[in-house]
């Protein structure tokens, strides 16, 4: 069967009640991630602010101070703000470049440009899906059931949860808390991921697009999508390359020929996207900066689960895909189906391979994982699981004459996937609602945070806790001595430096050589650098109070200014 042959499967944009099931459940979903946010900024009471974060304090506030560095640089590029070490400039993700930019245009500050983002990043994902379910999926039942375990569909995590609760065990965190392929929980929190799938979506639908229609143009959208890719997630790129080559090869082993339009759109693809990711390696085994963020990335602790544990990530959605791709009619309707559908199935099986990269950001090949795992799981539940059962006879005939069998295993399905994204959501609130550090800081810490916004020079150091430091660079022009666990140059080395000089039985010259070694000018001093030590500025010289807000004091440092001739 050659391309031609191929029966042109692309989806035109469809009526507006063929939406409404998307927009309407796509709403209740968005706004239900709003919750959170809303149970934060409403229970953080008179003496303590909610800081506009949800979940992962130290990823998110490195992605507001990327906003806040490039909204006020003059050109393209920017240091890293995250480490307190001089570092040269470099120029490396679109995505937060272009918010930096809006909320500069806006007058915005990085939370709102943040939610903004979220509720735009996840309705274009939430749409993408829909139309690239109703390129892989029968219209009506089939395509709503694929659409919403790609939505709401979590793992197995709930078991865990109930164990957590009546056994009082801990929870494998990487059993449950991995947002790459889970939507609802990337909509909470991290909507960058969801925008980067999107442009997957995209690419891929324009790739099927130029091998169905044979469209040049159709392959050129694919790689300017890719392209953009490279230049907001590059991760994903690995993604990309592996689902297309090896669409390519599945082609060609079922045409027993190579098909070469195919294979130069894929080259074409390849070839314009691919700068931003030669860029970044360049700039990672360079820049001394940036190849000390990539030696550090394994700090995080995030890797892969397990494969018995990557089925309880993954869930139910993932092992009725799977079945669906390894019983004898899921694989002979998929040889024997249009060839498209082919890339659907090597999207699922290359994600194999790709999470267990030997690399130290495996856990990002995860991302839209769960795209390929729900269509595959609506087509196999409607047209292999159910028609099969069906004809088996016994108590699902039986029950098949009272409802629709179909409805039933959808319905099951979607209850197995569910809980467990319903506890992350009522966990979010849960625990913002205690109004607690680092989602939630006093009064004080907030205001001595503007006060450096107001006066601190671009490239003052600030030395503070780690819950403090890390919000530092979102919120003004100074750098923190620590501030995250990647971005910030030796961080270990850096969080034990910063106990020890908050520890009450630090010397003081030990406190001097820290705070020379680092040029530090502002000592900053509130209940979380309280909780690290007993050591008060007041009874050491050189330490001169420049701003008070409660328990909260910031100190400047006398001995760095005599250094610089202030």
């Amino acid at each position: 069967m050659s391309a031609r042959d191929v029966a042109v499967r692309s989806v035109p944009l469809p009526g507006v009640a063929t939406w409404r099931f998307p927009a309407l459940i796509g709403a209740v979903v968005l706004t239900a991630t709003a919750l959170p946010y809303l149970v934060g900024s409403g229970f953080a009471g008179d003496g303590r602010r909610f800081m506009g974060i949800a979940f992962d304090v130290p990823d998110t506030a490195q992605y507001f101070a990327w906003m806040r560095a490039f909204a006020h640089s003059n050109t393209l590029l920017i240091a890293n703000p995250l480490t307190p070490e001089p570092n040269r400039a470099a120029f490396f993700n679109v995505l937060w470049f272009s918010l930096g930019h809006l909320g500069r245009l806006l007058h915005a500050e990085p939370t709102v440009v943040y939610q903004g983002f979220r509720w735009l990043a996840g309705g274009g994902f939430l749409a993408m899906l829909w139309v690239i379910c109703g390129t892989f999926c029968s219209p009506g039942a089939e395509r709503r059931l694929a659409w919403l375990l790609a939505t709401v569909g979590g793992g197995f995590g709930w078991f865990w949860i109930i164990v957590k609760y009546t056994l009082h065990r801990p929870v494998p965190p990487l059993d449950v808390y991995i947002a790459e392929p889970n939507t609802l929980f990337s909509l909470i929190a991290f909507p960058h991921l969801l925008f980067a799938s999107s442009l997957l979506i995209g690419i891929f639908l324009l790739a099927l697009r130029g091998y169905e229609r044979r469209s040049w143009a159709a392959y050129g959208g694919a790689a300017a999508l890719g392209l953009l890719l490279g230049l907001t997630h590059a991760y994903d790129l690995l993604i990309v390359y592996t689902v297309l080559c090896g669409f390519a090869a599945a082609v060609a082993v079922k045409q027993r020929t190579i098909p070469w339009r195919l294979v130069t759109g894929v080259a074409i693809i390849g070839g314009i996207s691919s700068p931003p990711a030669l860029y970044f390696t360049y700039l990672t085994q360079h820049d001394a900066t940036w190849r000390g963020v990539l030696a550090q990335y394994g700090n995080g602790e995030v890797w892969t689960p397990s494969p018995p544990h990557l089925v309880i990530l993954l869930g139910p959605v993932f092992l009725v895909a799977l079945v669906t791709l390894l019983v004898p009619a899921g694989r002979r309707a998929l040889w024997r189906g249009p060839e498209p559908d082919l890339l659907l199935a090597v999207w699922f099986l290359a994600s194999f391979a790709l999470v267990y990269l030997p690399t130290s950001y495996q856990i990002k090949m995860f991302n839209g994982w769960q795209i390929p795992a729900a269509i595959l799981a609506a087509r196999g539940l409607f047209r292999i699981f159910v028609p099969q059962a069906s004809r088996a006879g016994g108590v699902f005939a039986r029950i098949g004459t009272r409802w629709p069998l179909a409805m039933i295993a959808g319905v099951g399905l979607v209850a197995l996937a569910l809980p467990t994204n319903l506890y992350l959501l009522a966990w979010r609130g849960d625990e913002l609602h205690r109004a607690t550090a680092p989602y939630s800081l006093t009064v004080g810490d907030v205001d001595a945070l503007h006060w450096l916004d107001a006066n601190a020079r671009d490239g003052d150091i600030v030395l503070a806790s780690l819950t403090i430091g890390q919000y530092v660079p979102g919120m003004s022009d100074a750098r923190p001595v620590l501030a995250h666990w990647a971005q910030t140059l030796r961080y270990y080395e850096k969080d034990e430096a910063v106990r020890r000089f908050f520890s009450a039985s630090t010397t003081e010259s030990e406190r001097q050589a820290l705070l020379q070694t680092w040029h530090v000018r502002y000592v900053f001093v509130g209940p979380e650098e309280r909780a690290l030590g007993a050591f008060d500025p007041r009874q050491s010289p050189g330490y001169v109070p420049a701003f008070t807000s409660g328990a909260t004091i910031i100190y400047r440092v006398d001995l760095i200014d005599a250094e610089r001739g202030a």
